[in-house]
């Protein structure tokens, strides 16, 4: 019976440690491809542009795997990170996780895989992805310019967008639309990886989050580039 026992506590034990281990993993997950997705981007000719802008933004939200998929009522949505720029420093801090997602009415069939950057250019621009609901179009004093590859993404030179959206698209569909797409902070995701429910404004402005998954994250979108 004490072996019986002994075996059920060693398990509930393993439990309880591996859980939160393995919750994270989900996290870090989504963390390793917007890293890749940054350096990707970051190196393309087409989206060199990017590099520039880099440097004066406010902050980047990273959705590096957005889907998607429909046939005749369609949708696309993925999970990303929002973090900030240091405008004095150039630091970037630790991130906050969203949720990404839009709805579409039209006649389309197939599936594709997108990695979008969204750059705030403007301290109005990342103030409101702090809101509980951040939806793009829905606020007339915030422009969003939403830039593919080529031509336009590498040597645009209208900056007076609140935020720039560049993405890179793979499948059925040429390209992503943003109208009327939200984001929406997701704070169990960052209770998984910080092990404390911080709210999104608390992990952008107050910098009380830490995890040392997410250096690699952060250095990526402020090492130099070689130039092309």
């Amino acid at each position: 019976m004490k072996r019986v026992l002994k075996t059920f506590v060693a398990l509930a034990l393993a439990v309880l440690i591996a859980g939160p281990a393995w919750a994270q993993e989900e996290e870090q997950i989504v963390i390793d491809k917007a890293k890749l997705a940054v350096e990707r981007m970051r190196i393309d000719p087409d989206y060199r542009k990017i590099n520039e802008l880099l440097l004066r933004s406010y902050g980047a939200l990273i959705v590096p795997e957005m889907i998607k998929a429909g046939f005749i009522l369609g949708g696309e949505g993925g999970e990303g990170v929002l973090l900030r720029r240091d405008a004095e420093t150039g630091r970037w801090g630790y991130p906050a996780f969203y949720d990404f997602g839009a709805g579409s009415i039209g006649l389309q069939v197939g599936v594709s895989a997108s990695e979008v950057i969204f750059l705030f250019m403007t301290k109005d621009g990342l103030e409101l992805a702090m809101s509980d609901k951040m939806k793009f179009g829905a606020d007339a004093g915030i422009a969003v310019a939403n830039l593919g590859g080529g031509a336009e993404a590498s040597t645009t030179t209208n900056l007076e967008a609140d935020i720039y959206a560049f993405s890179k698209s793979q499948g059925a569909y040429a390209g992503v639309s943003f109208e009327g797409a939200a984001i929406v902070p997701d704070q169990d995701a960052a209770h998984r990886y910080y092990g404390t429910p911080y709210t999104a404004r608390q992990i952008i402005y107050e910098e009380v989050a830490r995890n040392p998954g997410a250096d690699a994250l952060r250095d990526a979108l402020v090492k130099p580039i070689a130039s092309n």
